[in-house]
């Protein structure tokens, strides 16, 4: 089984390039507004005003990103199709400093999950049998971005190994 969110991310990554845009004509259209203006006889904006507007529009655009980021949106991609490892690759979805992860799990050690929720948000944390008999603990996976079906699919592929695993 191959799981990924990469509609999501693709969708994600669509949304910021428009409100990237949308702030770049907010710019644009705020700096041209008196030489436009004067061209139709429309009332002329003053630098006052001018920056006010500026600082609204990159307010408005660095609180939807600020909150985006407070949701720990990550593009996951899990498969289990070599039968001997369970992998998962995911990486915050963001503007900058995206960081890859790889947890490589070999079934025979795969020894449970745990869905935990910090701020009302849904991470994955694995845990894998050591050699010494002990459980090692993954860092959380962030399960924000994954829709129902997604999340359904995901932990019912880990119930079926967390079964043969014990």
């Amino acid at each position: 089984m191959i799981l990924q969110n990469n509609t999501f991310a693709g969708k994600s990554k669509i949304q910021r390039i428009i409100g990237l845009i949308a702030l770049m004509l907010v710019f644009v259209i705020t700096l041209l507004w008196n030489g436009l203006a004067a061209e139709f006889n429309w009332s002329q904006l003053s630098s006052s005003q001018k920056i006010v507007i500026l600082l609204i529009a990159s307010a408005i655009y660095a609180l939807y990103n600020w909150l985006r980021f407070k949701k720990k949106y990550c593009f996951i991609y899990f498969t289990d199709d070599d039968k001997e490892h369970l992998v998962f690759r995911f990486y915050h979805i963001k503007l900058i400093g995206k960081k890859y992860t790889t947890y490589k799990i070999p079934v025979q050690l795969y020894a449970r999950y745990k869905i935990q929720y910090t701020n009302n948000l849904p991470e994955l944390v694995l845990y894998q049998k050591t050699q010494s008999g002990k459980l090692a603990k993954y860092p959380p996976i962030s399960l924000s971005a994954l829709n129902k079906q997604e999340f359904k699919e995901l932990t019912e592929t880990l119930d079926t190994y967390q079964k043969s695993a014990q």
